[in-house]
C-alpha cells in the first residue's frame, strides 16, 4: 500500500515538471492567432448620415458609424454598390463629404480596414442631394422639381415677393391668440433680417374677428395688410390653416390667413401661412426621414419657422438680384435657378 502511494506521487511530480518546460528542452506550445484576415474583420454598424447641410454650391453630409477598428474605407457611387464618386481611407468613426452642386442620388457604404485586409461593407445609405436653386424656384416661382405641382404657376411666372420698401401691418384677431401673433412676428423679423430690412412687418392684436364669408376675404383688408383670424369652413378638409398669396400680381397686395381652430396645433402653421402671404410657394420634401428637409414651406410636415436651407434661399435670391416683378426667365439669367 505504501509503495503504491509513493509511485503515484512520483508520477504527479514528473508530470508537473514536464509541464513547466524548464528542463525538458521543448518549447511551450502557444495558441495560433491571425493578424487580421478579412474574415475576422466585422463590418461597421449603425452607418448613417448624422447631418446634412444644404450650401450655396453643395451639400455637406457628415457620416458616423460604430466599430472597434480605427481605419476604414468609405465609398460613394452614383449607383447601388458602385464606388465611382469617392473611395476614401478614413481614420476614425466619422467623415464629412462635400457633394457636387446639382441635385442627385448617391449611395454610400463603409468597411473596416486592418493592414491589407478589408471587411465586408456596411449597410448602404441612399443620399439625396438638394440643389438650393430648386428651393429658390419653388419658393419664389412655384415651379421646378421641388414645387407643388397643384399650384400651376405657368411657364414664365413672376416672382412671389413684396416690393422693396413694403411695410406690412399684420392684424391678429384675439381668438387667434398671442401665440399666433408671436409666430407671425418671428417670421417677419427673420425675413426682414435676410433682406436687409427692405421688407418689414409689425404684428398686433385686434378685436376685429374678420369673419368675412366672401370668396376673397382679403379684399376686406386695407392694402399692405395681412389678417390672421379663426374661422371654420374656409380651409380644405383636414387643413390646419390656409392663406392667399399677398404681393401683386399673385395677390391683391393683402392677404388673409385663416386658422381652422383657435389655439392648438394650428398655431404652428402660422409662419407657413405667413410665407404664403409673402408670396412663397410650397417646397416639397425630396426624401422622407431627414430632419433638414422638414421645410417650413412643406405642405405636410413643415418646421415652425424657416429652416437654414430656406433662409439661405432667401439670402441667395436677394443677393443675386431677385426683385418684385422679375420673371422666372430673368432669375435663370441671374443664375438663381436651373433651366
Amino acid at each position: 500500500m505504501n509503495y503504491t502511494r509513493s509511485l503515484v506521487a512520483v508520477l504527479m511530480i514528473a508530470a508537473a515538471s514536464a509541464g513547466c518546460g524548464s528542463s525538458s528542452g521543448l518549447s511551450p506550445v502557444e495558441p495560433s492567432t491571425s493578424t487580421g484576415t478579412s474574415a475576422q474583420l466585422v463590418p461597421p454598424t449603425a452607418f448613417l448620415v448624422a447631418s446634412q447641410r444644404i450650401n450655396a454650391d453643395s451639400n455637406t453630409l457628415t457620416f458616423t458609424w460604430g466599430s472597434s477598428e480605427s481605419s476604414f474605407q468609405l465609398v460613394i457611387g452614383t449607383a447601388s454598390g458602385s464606388t465611382n464618386v469617392l473611395s476614401q481611407t478614413v481614420i476614425g468613426n466619422t467623415f464629412a463629404w462635400t457633394s457636387p452642386r446639382a441635385a442627385g442620388t448617391y449611395y454610400a457604404r463603409v468597411a473596416a480596414k486592418r493592414g491589407d485586409s478589408t471587411s465586408a461593407f456596411s449597410d448602404e445609405q441612399i443620399l439625396t442631394i438638394v440643389d438650393v436653386r430648386n428651393i429658390i424656384e419653388a419658393m419664389f416661382f412655384h415651379t421646378g422639381p421641388m414645387s407643388d405641382a397643384t399650384e400651376g404657376a405657368g411657364s414664365n411666372p413672376l416672382a412671389g415677393i413684396w416690393a422693396d420698401g413694403t411695410r406690412l401691418r399684420v392684424q391678429v384677431s384675439t381668438d387667434a391668440g398671442g401665440t399666433a401673433r408671436a409666430n407671425a412676428q418671428t417670421f417677419a423679423d427673420q425675413y426682414a433680417a435676410l433682406v436687409g430690412g427692405a421688407i418689414t412687418a409689425t404684428a398686433e392684436m385686434t378685436s376685429d374677428r374678420m369673419q368675412s364669408s366672401a370668396q376673397r376675404p382679403e379684399l376686406s383688408l386695407p392694402e399692405f395688410t395681412i389678417g390672421i383670424r379663426v374661422q371654420t369652413g374656409v380651409c380644405t378638409t383636414g387643413a390646419l390653416a390656409c392663406a392667399n398669396y399677398g404681393p401683386a400680381p399673385l395677390g391683391q397686395n393683402r392677404a388673409m390667413i385663416t386658422l381652422a381652430l383657435s389655439g392648438g396645433l394650428n398655431v404652428s402653421a402660422t409662419a407657413h401661412e405667413m410665407g404664403h402671404a409673402y408670396g412663397m410657394g410650397h417646397i416639397q420634401t425630396p426624401a422622407a426621414g431627414r430632419p433638414e428637409f422638414r421645410f417650413m414651406m412643406n405642405s405636410n410636415s413643415g418646421a415652425e419657422q424657416m429652416t437654414d436651407a430656406e433662409k439661405l434661399a432667401v439670402t441667395l435670391a436677394r443677393n443675386g438680384g431677385l426683385r418684385a416683378g422679375m420673371t422666372r426667365a430673368q432669375a435663370f439669367g441671374l443664375g438663381l435657378i436651373n433651366q
